[in-house]
């Protein structure tokens, strides 16, 4: 089955809006690998990607905020400053393959925990977004 693909537009996107294949998005930056204590699936899992720092440098590099939209309509929003000081990951693999609907794909967030931004991690649970399929960049 073809994966889906994710659609990029918005007010500070440098070009043209797109929708991108995982490979595609994949190309944009060097990939991110991370491996984590997954709290959705409470073990320790590899997940790679490209970093939401990297995407927005690739993008659109004057985004103040990024919206992320997943298939079943759920919003996430995330301000400049959270991708500039947190560890945050557009993933695309899960453990080396491809992320099927199914298995939270096209691409979903993951942040990396520290003993440093744990208290923030709790604040930004709900910004573990799955089925991303639309990313909007916006200059305000």
């Amino acid at each position: 089955a073809r994966l889906p693909r994710i659609h990029l537009h918005g007010s500070a996107l440098t070009g043209q809006q797109q929708t991108l294949s995982i490979d595609a998005l994949d190309a944009l930056a060097p990939a991110t690998e991370w491996v984590i204590d997954d709290p959705y699936s409470g073990s320790e899992t590899h997940y790679q990607g490209i970093a939401l720092r990297d995407l927005v440098n690739a993008l659109a590099p004057n985004a103040q905020r990024v919206r992320m939209r997943a298939l079943n309509d759920y919003i996430v929003v995330f301000e400049r400053g959270e991708w500039e000081k947190l560890p945050i990951l557009l993933a695309t693999r899960n453990e080396g393959a491809r992320m099927s609907v199914a298995n939270k794909g096209p691409a979903r967030i993951i942040y990396r925990q520290t003993r440093e931004n744990e208290l923030r991690m709790q604040a930004h649970a709900p910004k573990w977004i799955w089925q991303v399929i639309d990313v909007e960049f916006n200059a305000h």
